[in-house]
């Protein structure tokens, strides 16, 4: 027997750069779930290779499948050829549900995710502390989003460092359905300080509209991160109906159907 699979259209973009030739972004990223719909929201603002007279509009909300997802942290290292968009093609070739994609995505990413952050710790040792060795010791969140049965479902995985010599991580995990609340769950990647403080402060916020609430929280993350992130504000809705982009740049490409392919066994 054959199995089937979705073909996978993905995004990703880089936060750390060791290449000139690399994409580099800093982002803030914001998802609301309800019952009934999944919104995300991402800024624009991208440089390449770190250089900041250098801006371009980087699309950070893609398709792959039925599915679309996100992140923020490390996301390529040239010498040591590590990419989350070759890790992640992988990963989603095959497995019925979002859910089978994504433990497929925690395997295979974990020993090159270690061995990129080795190389930039051996290369670059400051750069490795000011990005990677912080408090949380974050160095790479991924969201995803789909609607699977009928249900709106949304999956953040965040891989945190446990550990300096060897690096190994440990991979804190949320899903809504199952650990988030009822009513409407929120999420924030990236440069997420400023949007959690605002949130948390302004009650009204918390009953806007979903394409408001995104659009107000990632203006206050570009009015509050200096020139790391910047306009314009692209916003996707994905419910039971399919998925729409409620406003988006030229570079965010349209949403395509699913192009159903066959998975060798």
């Amino acid at each position: 027997m054959r199995r089937r699979y979705w073909s996978c259209t993905l995004f990703f973009f880089l936060v750390v750069s060791l290449s000139s030739k690399n994409t580099v972004a800093q982002t803030s990223i914001v998802a609301i779930r309800t019952a009934q719909e999944i919104l995300i929201g991402a800024d624009s603002k991208g440089t390449i290779g770190g250089n900041k007279n250098k801006i371009i509009n980087v699309c950070k909300i893609r398709q792959f499948g039925g599915s679309f997802c996100a992140f923020s942290g490390l996301g390529d290292v040239p010498e040591t050829h590590f990419k989350v968009w070759n890790i992640t093609t992988n990963a989603f070739r095959c497995g019925n549900t979002l859910l089978e994609k994504i433990n497929a995505f925690e395997t295979l990413i974990t020993a090159p995710l270690s061995e990129g952050l080795h190389y930039v710790r051996e290369v670059n040792p400051a750069h490795f502390k000011r990005s990677f060795d912080t408090a949380d010791k974050v160095v790479l969140e991924m969201i995803f989003a789909t609607v699977e049965d009928g249900i709106p479902k949304i999956f953040l995985r965040s891989f945190q460092m446990s550990s300096a010599d060897p690096i190994t991580f440990n991979i804190h995990k949320k899903s809504c359905p199952g650990t988030c609340p009822t009513g409407r769950s929120v999420y924030f990647l990236g440069q997420k300080e400023a949007m959690m403080k605002y949130y948390d402060e302004h009650p009204e916020i918390q009953k806007a509209r979903l394409d408001v609430a995104i659009d107000t929280l990632i203006r206050v993350a570009i009015n509050n991160s200096g020139d790391e992130v910047g306009l314009p504000i692209d916003i996707l809705r994905i419910t039971v109906d399919g998925a729409t982009w409620v406003q988006h740049k030229k570079e965010c490409p349209e949403v395509q159907k699913h192009i159903q392919q066959w998975c060798p066994e």
